[in-house]
C-alpha cells in the first residue's frame, strides 16, 4: 500500500465514488470532498470504506475558498484527483452560470490550494466534449479544442487554468479526457439509466433528434484504472485521452438495452439541443 494521502473531489458522485474504492485499495488515506447535491449519495461508497479510520469525508463546496483552505490545512494532501463538476449537458444549457462557477471557479480554488500546500500531483478530470465535432477520425490529444455547449466550454476553460498552473507555478498536473462512462450507481438523468428506467416503467424511449449521434462507451472501472495510471505514470503537464473502440449510435444503444431487459421499445424523437456534436 502506498503511504500517501489522496483527496478526491465529488467522491459521492458516480465516477468519483468508484475511484474512491480503487484508491482506497491502493493508498493508505482517502479524503472525500463533496458538497452533497442531488447527484451525490453516501451509499455510492461501500460501508466498509466509510467506516474505516483511513477514510475521511468533508462536506464542502469547492467554490468556497475558506472551506477548501480549511481542508488542506487540516490534512497533509499529497495527491488531488479533481472530478467534482456539473457534468449534465442539458442542465448546462438551462443554468450556464452555475456550470461556470462549479467547473471553472471550483477548479481554480483547488489549484490555488494545491499550489500553496505543495501537493505532489494534481489530476484534472476533463471530457472528450472539449473537442466538439470530430467527424473524420478520433481526436488525438493535440486536436484543437472547439467546445459547442456550456458544459464543454466550462471544462475547456478549466483545462486552461490547469495548464497555466503548470507553466506559471510549476504545479505538477496531469489532465485526462474521458468519453461516455457507464456503470453501477450512475445518476438517473444520464442516458443509459434513463433508458433502463423508462423501459422498466413501460414508457417510450426519448431520443434527441434522429438518434444517429455516435458515442464511445467505457466502463467506469476501466476508466478508474486508467485515471490512476495517468496520475502515477503520466508526465507533468500532459493530457491523456481515456476512451474505448466501442462506438455506437444512441438508437443502437436504446435497442440493446431493450434486448437485455426483454422489453419491446418504442422510440420517440424529442427536441434537439441547441447544438449536438456528431
Amino acid at each position: 500500500m502506498i503511504r500517501k494521502t489522496v483527496l478526491v473531489t465529488g467522491g459521492y458522485g458516480f465516477i468519483a465514488s468508484h475511484l474512491v474504492r480503487h484508491i482506497f485499495e491502493r493508498y493508505n488515506r482517502v479524503i472525500n470532498v463533496d458538497k452533497m447535491d442531488e447527484v451525490a449519495s453516501e451509499i455510492n461508497v461501500p460501508t466498509e470504506i466509510r467506516q474505516s479510520p483511513r477514510y475521511f469525508f468533508e462536506e464542502c463546496d469547492i467554490t468556497n475558498f475558506e472551506s477548501v483552505e480549511n481542508i488542506f490545512s487540516r490534512h497533509k494532501i499529497d495527491i488531488v484527483f479533481h472530478l467534482a463538476a456539473q457534468s449534465h449537458v442539458d442542465k448546462s444549457y438551462t443554468d450556464p452560470r452555475n456550470t461556470l462557477l462549479n467547473n471553472v471557479l471550483g477548479t481554480m480554488v483547488l489549484l490555488d490550494a494545491s499550489r500553496r500546500h505543495k501537493v505532489e500531483k494534481f489530476l484534472h478530470m476533463s471530457t472528450d466534449e472539449v473537442y466538439g465535432d470530430v467527424v473524420e477520425s478520433a481526436a488525438t490529444e493535440d486536436h484543437p479544442l472547439n467546445p459547442t455547449n456550456p458544459y464543454a466550454a466550462s471544462k475547456a476553460s478549466a483545462e486552461h487554468y490547469v495548464k497555466m498552473m503548470f507553466y506559471s507555478y510549476n504545479l505538477p498536473v496531469v489532465l485526462v479526457r474521458c468519453n461516455n462512462i457507464y456503470g453501477h450507481n450512475q445518476y438517473t438523468e444520464k442516458v443509459l439509466p434513463t433508458f433502463v428506467r423508462r423501459l422498466v416503467e413501460n414508457k417510450n424511449i426519448e431520443i434527441h433528434d434522429g438518434g444517429n449521434q455516435k458515442r464511445s462507451w467505457l466502463h467506469v472501472d476501466d476508466a478508474c484504472r486508467a485515471i490512476i495510471l495517468a496520475c502515477e505514470k503520466g508526465e507533468d503537464g500532459e493530457v491523456y485521452n481515456i476512451d474505448s473502440k466501442d462506438e455506437y449510435d444512441i438508437t443502437f444503444i436504446s435497442k440493446k438495452v431493450g434486448e437485455i431487459l426483454g422489453k419491446k421499445i418504442e422510440i420517440e424523437h424529442t427536441y434537439n439541443r441547441p447544438y449536438n456534436d456528431s
